[in-house]
């Protein structure tokens, strides 16, 4: 068995950094130099596991060598870590079956010689296979066990840090986010209070990292991401832990659609696994993260090769997991797009299946939003809003933002369908309320950037109490360990000295009564820190609620200000009247401020207009529109482009550079409809960007299409089209936002929808201006009642004299 080995770790050898050479020859010359077998075994232990998370096959070689020698020479302790580094080498590789039978094996054998110590750490990696068959109540039973195994030495140790972990880990499965928060602090400050460096606290800033990142809180995400990277590279370990930091790190450009950022980090991750293992749950999960990229950048011929590769993986590793679930929900999904509706449900169904059977509730969530949308796009529409339903309640349970509003996007879309405006209603307003949430997440990071700071500083302080109180408890436990030596010495040297039975009996006596009187005014010091601690508490809330207060009045009169700024930007009556005699704006902001604007200016015989609808409304809204006015005047006055589409082609790389400076991705943009009218020839230009223009002529309604895209970040972007009209006399024009026809309202609380928009707009064109634009109003608020105004309103009129 030793030739073999030394075999095989002259193949692999090569592919070792110097430092784990150095190491590995230390080991190796011990195994061929010693001529004790416990040390050898040891010694083969030691060396076993320096392959652990780089060649597992070598580990399992060299393990099968220490058990052999461990029984031969009949050492416990020894053969019991032999059998763990075997399983832990299944474990690696995903074969979690294998990996329970030798855990099991080794946890009889620490219970047969009462090894609480071995015991512990057996009983942790059982867990951890328990957690990724999807049995997680049996995983949290486990663990406990190991805590209360820890729990019997005399002192805090990583492996008591490592199960807080894993057992954050299993709440947040179960949706309970702040219990996994509290567990995951619980490690770090075991992890702080022993100064130590290892791989479990990078592992426990990923695990906090994924927390935020469902939460949809993605700077924050992506700042524990990088914290555990750098811990993972200070120690210089690439194991799988490092592999799925690199993949989840990889998951948040996704979602900022920075595709090929995001494959530039799931290849590493593809990489740090294949050097592990050619088969692997880790590996088969990140096959299916770049399977989703290439779906997202519609090459679903290749999307579909790596989704099944994954599946073909893991059916091979024999396990049903979170993994299997989510490769057959992306096959599923290919196969929706592709109008393949039967074969997509039955993808749905076994996802489904294999998540019940699991507890995998988030994917449970996803699977019946899937099967919900899917059943009310194939007219099941009633079957659909049971599943929908069960998907919103399970997303709103696990603090799932994004399923949050997809669910409730296609519960709006079921109840029109069946033409129940009030809940469509109910359910839009709750569709629109989430999409906010998220793209404030990202609009306003800079405004509450202090905030943030504030909120991060507290948490810091919270958690150094509970590390001080930890510390607190280590230094007492170990002074009292002094203690106790310091009275077996004593007691000795009175044994010695008296040998008098009644004096060793006064001393022994004496000694109790001190350190119970020691320990009272220890446990004293400790209670009075802690009610200082609470009052410091208390104030440090008192003092945060005033600042809260005074900041809130700040923001509230900084966007009263905003406004005036916004309005002073916009055109005033007079200059609108003097460039655009015969016109009207009907403007009605949501809020405060508004992130649609109306442009309006002049160039020689040329009068330029435009309504524009930016990203999201209030404060974000109108910090995209202040860049949109800018770059509009901008493209004419400093570049001296007049042609519409040209315009808008200028625009939006305006748009994009100024949003491109951030070091953040952002995504914000606008719709438009352009126009430049020549007075002289009665020719009009225009082009839109999403927002169509109506011309009305003798009552009749003639629409001129946008492109479908719009001005600021989009993939597949191509050049804007014009449109040339010869206009006549008592033509009347009509540019606007989306905000009149999606309101909601009307006796039955539906949408207003722009078919009735065209007809209201045909209807009153032959009326005067000041007329139609109260009829407007009028019939805006009239349709919108007691209803919330859904977004910004911007209407834009200018008749043809």
């Amino acid at each position: 068995m030793k030739r073999i080995i030394l075999i095989l770790l002259t193949i692999v050898y090569f592919q070792l950094a110097f430092s784990q050479k150095k190491d590995i020859d230390s080991l190796l010359q011990v195994i061929n130099t010693t001529t004790n077998d416990s040390i050898k075994a040891t010694t083969l232990n030691s060396l076993a596991w320096k392959f652990m998370f780089t060649n597992p096959d070598t580990t399992r070689i060299i393990s099968n060598s220490s058990i052999a020698l461990s029984k031969k020479i009949n050492q416990q302790t020894i053969l019991i870590n032999a059998i763990n580094n075997l399983a832990t080498s299944f474990a690696v590789q995903g074969n979690m079956d294998e990996a329970l039978i030798h855990f099991k094996k080794a946890e009889a054998k620490a219970l047969e010689i009462n090894n609480t110590n071995e015991l512990a750490m057996i009983q942790n990696n059982i867990g951890l296979v328990l957690w990724n068959q999807g049995k997680l109540k049996l995983a949290i039973e486990t663990y406990r066990k190991a805590l209360s195994n820890y729990s019997l030495q005399d002192k805090l140790v990583v492996g008591s840090a490592n199960l807080y972990n894993n057992i954050g880990l299993i709440y947040n499965d179960l949706g309970k986010k702040d219990s996994a928060i509290t567990h995951y602090k619980l490690a770090l400050a075991i992890f702080d209070s022993l100064k130590t460096k290892s791989r479990g606290v990078a592992n426990t800033y990923n695990n906090i990292g994924i927390i935020y990142k469902e939460q949809g809180n993605l700077p924050s995400a992506l700042d524990y991401y990088l914290k555990a990277l750098k811990k993972h590279e200070e120690i210089n370990d690439k194991s799988d832990g490092y592999a799925n930091v690199l993949s989840n790190i990889g998951i948040i450009y996704k979602e900022q659609k920075e595709y090929e950022k995001a494959l530039e980090y799931y290849f590493k991750s593809k990489s740090t696994f294949e050097k592990l293992s050619n088969q692997s749950i880790g590996l088969a999960n990140t096959l299916n993260n770049i399977g989703i990229i290439y779906h997202l950048k519609d090459e679903d011929d290749l999307a579909l090769e790596y989704y099944k590769t994954a599946l073909k993986m893991q059916e091979e590793i024999g396990e049903q997991s979170i993994g299997m679930a989510s490769s057959l929900t992306n096959i599923g999904t290919i196969k929706e797009v592709h109008g393949l509706h039967d074969e997509a449900s039955q993808y749905f169904e076994k996802a489904k299946k294999i998540q019940e059977s699991i507890g995998d509730k988030k994917g449970m969530a996803n699977s019946l939003f899937f099967l919900g949308n899917l059943h009310v796009e194939t007219n099941r529409v009633n079957e659909g809003i049971v599943l929908c339903k069960q998907s919103l309640e399970l997303a709103i349970e696990l603090e799932l933002l994004e399923l949050k509003m997809n669910s409730c996007d296609c519960l709006a879309d079921a109840y029109q369908r069946l033409n129940n405006a009030s809940k469509a209603f109910e359910y839009f307003k709750k569709y629109i309320s989430y999409r906010d949430s998220l793209l404030n997440q990202e609009n306003t990071r800079e405004i509450t950037q202090k905030a943030m700071k504030f909120e991060f500083e507290k948490t810091q302080y919270q958690d150094s109490l509970i590390r001080a109180e930890a510390e607190a408890k280590r230094m007492l436990a170990q002074k009292e360990k002094d203690l106790i030596k310091e009275t077996q010495i004593r007691r000795q040297r009175i044994y010695t000295t008296a040998g008098g039975a009644g004096f060793l009996l006064m001393m022994g006596l004496a000694v109790v009564l001190f350190r119970g009187y020691k320990n009272k005014q220890k446990a004293n010091e400790i209670i009075t820190a802690q009610k200082e601690e609470v009052e410091l508490q208390k104030q440090a809330v008192e003092f945060q609620k005033e600042i809260i207060e005074e900041k809130n009045k700040e923001i509230v009169d900084s966007i009263s200000y905003a406004k005036r700024i916004q309005t002073a930007i916009l055109p005033s009556d007079k200059a609108l009247s003097s460039i655009l005699p015969d016109s009207f704006i009907y403007f009605q902001p949501k809020d405060i401020v508004s992130g649609d604007f109306y442009w309006v200016d002049k160039k020689g015989d040329e009068v330029f207009f435009a309504a524009v609808d930016c990203t999201g409304h209030g404060v974000p809204g109108a910090m995209v529109s202040v860049v949109g006015h800018n770059g509009l005047n901008r493209v004419l006055k400093e570049f001296g482009i007049t042609k519409p589409n040209a315009m808008l082609d200028k625009l939006n790389l305006i748009v994009e550079e100024t949003f491109e400076k951030s070091d953040e991705s952002v995504k914000d943009g606008m719709d438009i409809a352009l126009c430049c009218w020549n007075k002289k020839t009665n020719i009009l230009n225009y082009s839109g960007a999403n927002n169509p223009l109506y011309l009305i002529r003798n009552n009749e309604l003639i629409e001129y299409k946008p492109d479908k895209q719009p001005i600021g970040k989009f993939d597949y972007r191509k050049a804007f089209t014009n449109h040339e009209i010869q206009l006549e006399k008592g033509d009347s024009i009509y540019i606007f936002s989306d905000g009149f026809a999606d309101q909601f309202g009307g006796p039955k609380g539906k949408k207003f929808m722009y078919k009735p928009f065209k007809r209201l707009l045909t209807e009153i064109s032959n009326f005067a201006i000041a007329k139609q634009k109260e009829i407007l109003m009028t019939h805006f608020q009239d349709w919108k009642g007691e209803m919330e105004q859904i977004d910004d309103v911007c209407v834009m009129h200018v008749k043809i004299a």
